[in-house]
């Protein structure tokens, strides 16, 4: 059996669909709405003015523009609640020439609007304008009513107005739980939004890594976001699940936090197991070779490559095998750029120590660019009705390699105790493989310190477009001011450096 590799169909819920179509009406009220965000800079006592662009569908249109607040709840998620200018004083400084137009047919219409800050104003700060078409009450069937949350994003810069964030709890919880969950609540305590990012790492007593966790808010869990905006003032759970088994021991748990484009926060914490968790529902059923493909293709070549399927329990295993990107709208997925054929079945049943034996083939298009493009292929084995296991083979496709420079930038530099981070952005087309030096100086230009930067265990690049840690460790550093030297190699070669001024208590 030989097939393109995609995604699954939900053909229950295209039935579903089709069925009511034959009992229902259906009436779709929509228009087009751009652009959905605008990000304004005002000065202090200062206007500026936006722009909305209106398109009508096929029928004359009375369109509502009302205001609103978001309010972020502790998922991540924005709600947005009507406002008045009196509840939210930020609505006095917006004013729009129209609130209620009416629209023909094929007419564009542009609704103009204009913020004027307060002298005393600062902070950024974000109203929604919901775009709401008015709909018409059918004799019989369905009208869908579709509005549009258009956000404006208001900032105000003053002097010595930064980002600042706080970790205001740190859990390990391992009680009713399937797997071991850490939460972390984040707090924004500044005047400004920004993105954010987390993860953990779980060392054994030995210093060993058992896991690195992603942090993400249930709404970012549920988009595929690896980022999260917090608003001014929101408390933010992150949450990641322990997969791995835990034997009994002391543990070290570390949390990173980066945050506003280069700063960031480190918690520490230290967590005993008494009882050994997950050690017997953590067995792996399946053995699947190679863990990972990594393929160079010239534009227009194809290469093939084996997977072997191994059972390794005494029961029949049943599998879907499916592709996924390395996130959502990854601008170098190997699933956008190159074609994959699967020769084998792609639902499969596995007797008890069965193995089977697919066939992948990657085939480069003529007019491939030199990059390289990353995604994943998945098994996925159910075990319980809301339950699955997923084993996924890392897919990598490298194109024109000489023609990929390395190209770097340092986005930050934390120092934490004993423990120096340094953030990386692969701003290149290529993986990056980096090797780093921070050297100390004095007042006087001496180096003081030299320390060695490597890539944080479990990671042994960075892929285009990603940002990755490299930690160095050094201790018994003088109290005093340092100027920090950052400087990132790869193969030899020094492809970016950055100097930082610190203090050393």
């Amino acid at each position: 059996m030989t097939g393109i590799l995609k995604k699954p169909k939900f053909i229950k819920f295209f039935l579903i669909l089709l069925c009511s179509l034959f009992f229902y009406s259906f009436s779709v009220q929509a228009i087009g709405v751009r652009p959905l965000v605008i990000d304004l800079e005002v000065s202090p006592g200062a206007t500026e003015e936006f722009e909305i662009t209106l398109t009508p569908s096929d029928e004359v249109e009375i369109v509502n523009l009302s205001f609103y607040r978001p309010i972020q709840v502790n998922t991540g998620a924005l709600l947005y609640q009507e406002a008045d200018r009196e509840s939210y004083p930020v609505l006095n400084w917006i004013q729009l020439e129209e609130n209620r137009v009416e629209m023909g047919p094929g007419e564009n219409k542009v609704i103009r609007g204009r913020v004027t800050a307060p002298f005393a104003a600062e902070g950024t700060h974000t109203v929604v304008i919901m775009v709401e078409p008015e709909v018409e009450e059918t004799e019989r069937g369905v009208t869908f009513k579709i509005r549009y949350a258009v956000r404006v994003n208001i900032k105000i810069d003053r002097p010595g107005l930064r980002p600042r964030g706080e970790l205001l709890s740190l859990e390990f919880l391992k009680e009713d739980v399937e797997y071991p969950q850490i939460n972390v609540l984040f707090r924004n305590i500044s005047k400004l939004y920004y993105e954010t990012s987390a993860e953990a790492t779980l060392r054994n007593e030995q210093g060993r890594l058992i896991q690195r966790i992603e942090l993400k808010p249930p709404a970012a869990w549920q988009s595929g976001s690896s980022s999260t905006t917090i608003y001014p003032g929101a408390e933010v759970f992150f949450t990641g699940g322990i997969t791995e088994p835990l034997y009994p021991g002391d543990y070290q748990l570390r949390v990173f936090f980066r945050y506003a484009n280069g700063m960031q926060l480190i918690e520490k914490r230290e967590i005993r197991v008494e009882e050994g968790i997950g050690i017997d529902q953590h067995f792996k059923a399946l053995r699947i070779q190679p863990e990972n493909i990594s393929l160079e293709l010239r534009p227009g070549a194809a290469s093939s490559q084996l997977i072997e399927i191994e059972n390794l329990s005494n029961e029949e295993v049943h599998l879907f095998v499916s592709g996924r990107d390395i996130e959502p709208d990854y601008p170098h997925s190997i699933y956008g750029k190159i074609e994959i054929q699967m020769r084998g079945e792609q639902e499969m049943l596995l007797p008890p120590y069965g193995k089977k034996r697919l066939v992948a083939t990657f085939r480069a298009p003529g007019d491939l660019a030199a990059g390289a493009y990353y995604g994943y292929l998945d098994f996925v084995q159910p075990v319980a009705e809301d339950r699955a296991e997923l084993y996924s083979v890392d897919l990598e496709v490298i194109s024109g390699r000489d023609e990929l420079a390395a190209e770097a930038e340092i986005l930050s530099l934390y120092p934490a105790e004993e423990i120096f981070s340094v953030e990386i952005l692969n701003k290149g087309k290529g993986p990056l493989y980096p090797e780093g030096r921070l050297f100390l100086k004095d007042g006087e230009g001496r180096i003081v310190k030299e320390i060695g930067l490597s890539l944080q265990e479990g990671m042994e690049k960075i892929l285009p477009g990603k940002s990755g840690l490299m930690l160095g460790i050094e201790e018994d550093i003088p109290a005093g001011s340092y100027t920090a030297e950052v400087n990132i190699y790869e193969a030899g070669q020094s492809i970016v450096k950055k100097e930082y001024v610190m203090e050393v208590n």
